[in-house]
């Protein structure tokens, strides 16, 4: 990275530190709202739960500044735990929106190299899901082949365009994304933080599929129980 993109980088990690505490002060109050009109005004309840949802999808675009913020200074990447990534997988919970999850995993342990990471990033996976295929499905899937663990993330929504697969994941192509229907945008460069944890991780992340069918297929280590 130039020096120029250390400058930014730094720049970048000061505001996302100086947004952490208002938003978890507002996270606060509004999670202490919720439970004070609990069971009251419909209306209010609802309103509660649209701000707690958009402040959720704040502070994970702060996570994804932040770890952009990390690369463009060229600070090494931390030091991951290996983990079973079906223990990652097992923790994904229900989707705003009305879209629906479906998990596929094998019986047998699939511990990866860095797999504690898989959580933050199957979170970002999953926002570009609600965000490009809102009340569709969304199916996660583990297994091992003769390269390592492969972890499946596919949605109802439409597939990144065959001429964007390559770049999707690079600094320089999501203002590109951005203007496209078929870039998959994720909010706050999702998609370039994916690649950022998955290669923290010491594996990496694709786009493929097809409309309907979207696939985002993380390859990862295989690592000795």
């Amino acid at each position: 990275m130039t020096d120029r993109s250390a400058q930014v980088g730094r720049l970048l990690e000061l505001v996302v530190h100086d947004l952490r505490n208002p938003a978890a002060t507002i996270g606060a109050n509004v999670a202490f709202a919720r439970d004070v009109v609990q069971g009251g005004d419909a209306d209010l309840v609802e309103s509660l739960a649209d701000v707690e949802q958009a402040l959720g999808d704040m502070v994970q675009g702060l996570r994804h500044v932040a770890r952009v913020a990390r690369w463009l200074t060229g600070e090494e990447s931390e030091i991951i735990e290996d983990a079973d990534v079906r223990e990652a997988i097992s923790q994904v919970g229900d989707l705003p929106e009305g879209t629906t999850v479906r998990v596929k995993v094998p019986d047998e342990p699939l511990r990866a190299r860095g797999g504690k990471a898989l959580g933050e990033l199957l979170d970002v996976l999953l926002a570009n899901a609600v965000q490009h295929a809102p009340g569709g499905t969304v199916e996660i899937e583990a297994s091992r082949d003769d390269r390592g663990i492969v972890v499946t993330v596919t949605d109802t929504g439409r597939a990144v365009g065959e001429d964007l697969r390559q770049d999707c994941f690079t600094l320089a192509a999501q203002d590109r994304l951005k203007g496209r229907a078929d870039g998959r945008y994720g909010r706050a460069a999702g998609l370039l933080a994916a690649r950022l944890i998955a290669e923290a991780m010491g594996g990496s992340v694709e786009a493929g599929g097809v409309d309907g069918a979207a696939v985002f297929t993380i390859r990862l280590s295989s690592v000795k129980p």
